[in-house]
């Protein structure tokens, strides 16, 4: 069973979603910077957890892919939103056990969610835990506010300095601190990307939580793709409840 849905954020803008499997347990996958729910990652880990009778939830964030608004309008808060959203969405549609899994971009916004205490696990997959220290190591600040946007990456989309005061109210010892729920941190040692400090830091703030490193990876895992879905998939299936 494969279904698009559509449902809304709190600003009543429409989000895009494909929902796939009929079973007690689901998990929402979240997608990075300028990708979208049909990434090859999402549409894997939908089929082997389908597999193994744990439904997915892939959807588009906010200014991404098939869902509206515009990506440069993008905050953090706004992606812990939609997140929330998701997630009410397959509460009404019968779910009664959901994780959640974020990759790059989506981190912070996946562990801000995850503080809520209403997913039975979570996965962090090369994700950004610190954007505030990641930003200031890359970028001027300063030119930023000035110039009213800036890109974080090279060829990446701009985004609005609203993003980075949105970021000032986050604390990633906090939410560290705040995450009760198995956590999983799945990074590569040659992610030029995403510091894979920032996950072995993580780690240490939050209280029940794993660390796989996975030696010679880069961002996307590349040549190691295979070891990175293994592991996911292997955690999502020890943590949930399945029929």
């Amino acid at each position: 069973m494969q279904q698009k849905l559509y449902f809304e954020n709190s600003r009543g803008d429409k989000l895009s979603g494909i929902l796939s499997g009929d079973f007690i347990s689901a998990i929402i996958l979240c997608h990075g910077s300028a990708s979208s729910k049909e990434s090859s990652t999402y549409v894997r880990l939908e089929n082997e957890l389908n597999k193994h009778d744990v439904a997915t939830f892939r959807f588009d964030f906010y200014g991404h892919g098939e869902s509206e608004g515009k990506y440069e309008d993008i905050t953090v808060s706004e992606m812990v939103d939609d997140i929330l959203h998701a997630r009410a969405l397959l509460e009404k549609k019968g779910y009664s056990s959901i994780g959640l899994f974020g990759s790059s971009m989506a981190g912070q916004a996946c562990e801000i969610a995850a503080t809520s205490g209403k997913f039975y696990a979570l996965v962090i997959r090369s994700g950004v835990s610190d954007y505030l220290n990641l930003i200031k190591s890359r970028i001027s600040v300063s030119e930023w506010r000035a110039k009213g946007y800036a890109s974080l990456g090279r060829g990446s989309p701009r985004l609005k300095y609203a993003f980075f005061e949105d970021l000032k109210q986050y604390s990633p010892d906090q939410i560290g601190a705040a995450i009760s729920v198995p956590t999983l941190f799945v990074h590569g040692d040659a992610d030029l990307e995403v510091p894979v400090g920032q996950s072995i830091r993580m780690t240490t703030l939050v209280p029940n939580s794993t660390l796989k490193i996975i030696k010679g990876a880069d961002h996307r895992q590349t040549n190691h793709f295979d070891i990175m879905i293994d592991s996911v998939v292997r955690f999502i299936l020890k943590n949930s409840e399945r029929v």
